[in-house]
């Protein structure tokens, strides 16, 4: 099969075509023309449609340009599409980098109830200070000593290892709400009983708060072993100062470290004052509540005891629960609010725990 070859002669220009049209061309140009178009069928047929349309050349111009153009503008939205398809990761990673380099993520602080207040209520501890001072202990063989203290713990201990944890869990709950039966004599749906870490200082059990407190004690620098006068006598507005450079500081364990020495030498009067420091900056401490309210049991302040016993039993740790019920118990007799004492004396009877035997005898004797 043969091949169609048409003969295309590109010598006449687009120009050339226009002036032949428009006729104006001179003879010798015209003839030079028509020798260079002779035999080219599309150049025959170009001056034919030239001939028919007469302004159909200036369409070609418009429909030249209009290509022209639209092949520039497309040339250039190729080159830009490039660019930015190369250039936009770039970008981006400067931007990571710059924001990485120079931004700072800002410090958040997280909420703790245990959190050290800013304010320390020195007038306040002045007057516990002094409270406690003319305060008059009790006949040594009535004291809980460190010594029974540390038997007292020793016991309970051996009796709740022996128990399910359950149990514990319920003495607690009847602690706090008052009753032996019915639904809340059990940890409710959003009550939650734990046992936190414990250590020991002095032989006595202690709360490690060393994983939970993060600011150290704030304590004022005594002047000739008092507070300073400046601190006594406020005006209620202004009792409360700020920490300044009369304070000093000192790590939460090494502080009670040091009051749990003077509790483990019967120093109770000074060990309060420890205690109340700890409570001024630590509301919730178990250690400083527990331990307060054994020192005001031994100094002969039972009201202040019953208090530092009732913050511990309505803590939701269960670390002094059964002690604290049992010398709460103490406390009430010694005030001699034998009726509470006696409701106080049933639930530890019918809770079954550690001191039950104890407050069988104690009940039966005090109704005598």
């Amino acid at each position: 099969m043969k091949k169609n070859n048409i003969n295309i002669n590109y010598s006449a220009s687009k120009e050339d075509f226009r002036l032949f049209s428009e006729g104006k061309m001179n003879k010798e140009q015209k003839s030079d023309f028509l020798k260079q178009t002779e035999g080219d069928e599309f150049s025959k047929e170009a001056m034919k449609g030239f001939e028919k349309f007469p302004g159909s050349f200036n369409d070609i111009n418009d429909i030249d340009k209009s290509i022209h153009t639209k092949t520039q503008t497309e040339f250039k939205r190729l080159i830009k599409r490039k660019f930015f398809s190369i250039i936009s990761p770039i970008i981006l990673i400067a931007v990571i980098c710059f924001f990485l380099i120079h931004h700072k993520t800002p410090e958040v602080a997280l909420p703790n109830k245990n959190e050290i207040s800013q304010n320390i209520d020195f007038h306040q501890i002045n007057t516990d200070k002094r409270e406690i001072e003319k305060a008059v202990l009790i006949p040594e063989s009535k004291q809980i000593t460190s010594v029974k203290a540390q038997n007292e713990q020793n016991k309970v201990a051996i009796f709740e290892k022996s128990m399910p944890v359950e149990f514990i869990e319920k003495l607690h709950a009847i602690s706090v709400s008052g009753n032996l039966s019915g639904e809340n004599a059990n940890p409710g749906i959003d009550e939650h009983y734990n046992n936190l870490p414990t250590t020991y200082m002095y032989d006595l059990k202690v709360v490690n708060y060393s994983g939970i407190y993060r600011n150290k004690i704030k304590k004022i620098i005594p002047d000739g072993g008092s507070i300073p006068p400046r601190f006594e006598n406020r005006q209620s507005s202004s009792n409360t100062i700020s920490v300044d450079e009369n304070t000093t500081s000192v790590a939460y364990n090494d502080f009670l470290n040091d009051a749990m020495g003077k509790f483990s030498t019967n120093n109770f009067k000074e060990a309060l004052q420890d205690y109340n420091t700890i409570l001024q900056q630590y509301p919730d401490d178990l250690n400083a509540h527990f331990y307060g309210g054994l020192s005001y049991y031994n100094i002969g302040l039972n009201k202040k005891a019953i208090v530092f016993f009732d913050a511990v039993l309505e803590n939701n740790a269960i670390t002094f629960t059964q002690e604290a019920l049992w010398y709460k118990a103490l406390s009430l007799i010694n005030a001699e609010n034998t009726k509470e004492a006696e409701v106080l004396l049933k639930k530890i009877i019918e809770s079954k725990g550690f001191y039950a035997s104890r407050a069988n005898e104690t009940l039966t004797m005090i109704k005598k």
